[in-house]
């Protein structure tokens, strides 16, 4: 289990539903930190989603489709049979949630049916209802046919002036200066200034801080997940390259079974000539050891001993 990865599937990937965002979950379930590795049965990930393995295949190619995963190393599962062997994907942490999602509009009439009334009339200044008078501020009008009328409120001018629990009218709220006053790689204190050592009483401000400090946590994750990645990609391209360019092993970069290849041809010189001078030696040693044998004089048995 990887957190950085079931964290980036939770906060940071771009899903566009909660079955499709559970799917991703379980993949990243298995997967190692950098997104890498995830091989799981579609049956599965049914289990998960709620769904039948149809519907797995569905949001899967979609997810490849939108750039979400791509497929990996297919040889981690090459030692199970062909018909139980499942894909290995690897997951693009690098992509977040907003990279490919449009912004918000915001058109109030295509809202104004769902409006009462009451703030329809507020809204557009006109009563919705065309047999209801609304008389001006200071018009008596003529009661004597009994006319109905309806008093209009005139809305108080605005105020900046806080109200209770410090809101402000028209003003959008604004987080707490003091809650992110650490620095970029400082872990930020999970207490507000007023309870530095923790309180056991329901405190908005250290709420506030502890969110912080988790999501700076999950930063730093996912930061340490994509620097990883891009390590084990480079050194992989760079392993690649250099087979690709080496005549003297195989596509997997071996020699010999068992003996990987280091494709520079000065230093395997190097060990075939070491390789020959200690066969050379070893040969001397067995002709010095023959030759001192033959030389050696055999000895009469004992008497009375036994011959074997």
């Amino acid at each position: 289990m990887s957190i950085a990865a079931t964290t980036w599937a939770l906060h940071d990937a771009p899903t566009t539903s909660a079955q499709e965002l559970v799917i991703l979950w379980a993949m990243a379930d298995v997967a190692h930190s950098d997104g890498t590795a995830s091989f799981q049965k579609q049956a599965t990930l049914a289990k998960f989603g709620r769904c039948d393995e149809r519907t797995v295949r569905r949001h899967l190619k979609t997810l490849e489709e939108r750039g979400l995963i791509r497929r990996g190393d297919q040889r981690l599962v090459a030692h199970l049979p062909g018909d139980k062997r499942p894909v290995v994907w690897d997951l693009n942490m690098s992509m977040r949630r907003g990279d490919d999602e449009p912004e918000p509009v915001d058109n109030p009439r295509a809202r104004a049916d769902k409006l009462s009334p009451r703030a329809r009339t507020s809204a557009g200044g006109q009563p919705e209802r065309p047999d209801t008078d609304v008389p001006s501020p200071g018009d008596t009008g003529d009661r004597s046919r009994g006319d109905t009328r309806v008093r209009q409120n005139r809305p108080a001018e605005p105020s900046n002036e806080p109200r209770e629990g410090g809101y402000v009218p028209d003003v959008p709220h604004q987080a707490a200066t003091s809650a992110v006053d650490n620095s970029p790689d400082e872990l930020p204190t999970p207490h507000c200034p007023k309870h530095p050592g923790g309180t056991t009483e329901a405190c908005g401000a250290c709420g506030e801080r502890r969110r912080i400090r988790k999501d700076h946590q999950t930063r730093q994750a996912c930061a340490r997940a994509a620097e990883h990645r891009a390590e084990v990609v480079a050194r992989n391209t760079t392993a690649a390259q250099q087979i690709a360019a080496c005549n003297r092993c195989d596509r997997h970069g071996f020699v010999a079974p068992g003996v990987a290849c280091v494709h520079d041809p000065a230093v395997l010189e190097t060990a075939r000539r070491g390789s020959a001078a200690v066969r050379a030696v070893l040969a001397q040693v067995q002709t010095r050891v023959a030759d001192r044998k033959a030389a050696t004089p055999s000895l009469p048995p004992l008497p009375g001993a036994v011959a074997a």
